[in-house]
């Protein structure tokens, strides 16, 4: 494959991509050609043809991803990483900008530089709406807007961004189970049962019943909570989120000595589980 044709390839590619870490892997395996190599030669490219909207774009995404990043949930402080091209990823995401308006993905990326270099939530949050602005079919924007809606509380807002989502994008269990988590927060019960039993019609996941149980757990019928922890054991029997709802449900309609016997089992799974011992010296010295 002729170099230039190669690297406009792997350019598209980059573009493309849903995700870009996984796209490096495919250029090693399938191309068999070193992520740093490309890079130096998109840098030659992007000199030669500065006006290419592509090159730019697949530039910024390499460094963004050759940057290693790592960072801290909580604080958003960067753990490990190159400070250096992540200066670069940001100049070529916005150069590209200048080369492309209002293109969804390079304001999705910008995003993750705000948080990523200058820890800014509120300026985060704008790239993320301009990219679903520009986009409206974008659920990578859609999702990362969702979790930072999440993480300052804003519950109402995080709902209302999905129930709109769902309005676009049909039959899609991710976005239903979100949802049901957001109606979680909120102490809608109804709305999380009701979403949570269309992640699952779609795509049966643990993650999602586990939700649909607690729901049910919360509006006091247990049998429908205990019949999905069952469910969810029976396919996973050292589900500690289950097993200890399980106990919380044997509790709650006065069967102690069941709910013993699976904190008991809980704590053969996991015996240094100090939440689980404790449990169990409570519901012991019942």
């Amino acid at each position: 494959m002729n170099n230039l044709i190669k690297i406009l390839v792997v350019a598209v590619l980059i573009i493309l991509s849903p995700n870009v870490h996984a796209t490096t892997q495919k250029l090693t395996e399938e191309f068999a050609v070193d992520p740093a190599d490309v890079l130096t030669s998109i840098e030659k490219e992007v000199e030669a043809n500065p006006k290419s909207y592509q090159l730019r774009f697949a530039l910024g995404a390499l460094y963004f991803e050759l940057a290693s990043i790592e960072y801290d949930a909580a604080t958003y402080e960067i753990k490990k990483g190159n400070p250096a091209l992540l200066e670069k990823a940001e100049r070529e995401f916005n150069e590209a900008l200048k080369l492309k308006k209002d293109d969804s993905l390079t304001y999705y990326y910008l995003g993750h530089l705000a948080i990523l270099k200058q820890h800014n939530i509120d300026l985060a949050m704008e790239f993320y709406k301009k990219s679903i602005k520009s986009d409206p079919l974008n659920q990578r924007a859609y999702y990362k807007l969702h979790s930072l809606y999440l993480f300052q509380k804003k519950y109402s807002e995080a709902a209302a961004l999905l129930e709109n989502l769902t309005k676009i994008v049909k039959d899609d269990a991710n976005v239903y189970h979100r949802l049901s988590l957001t109606y979680l927060f909120i102490g809608d019960y109804g709305r999380v049962i009701e979403n949570a039993k269309k992640a699952l019609s779609i795509k049966k996941n643990t993650e999602s019943q586990l939700i649909l149980a607690s729901a049910y757990s919360k509006t006091k019928d247990y049998e429908s909570a205990k019949t999905n922890l069952e469910d969810i054991l029976a396919r996973e029997p050292q589900n500690r989120t289950a097993l200890l709802g399980l106990s919380a449900v044997f509790q709650k309609i006065g069967n102690n000595k069941k709910a013993l016997a699976l904190l008991n089992k809980a704590n053969g799974y996991y015996p240094s589980d100090s939440e689980i011992m404790n449990k169990i010296k409570e519901l012991t010295n019942k």
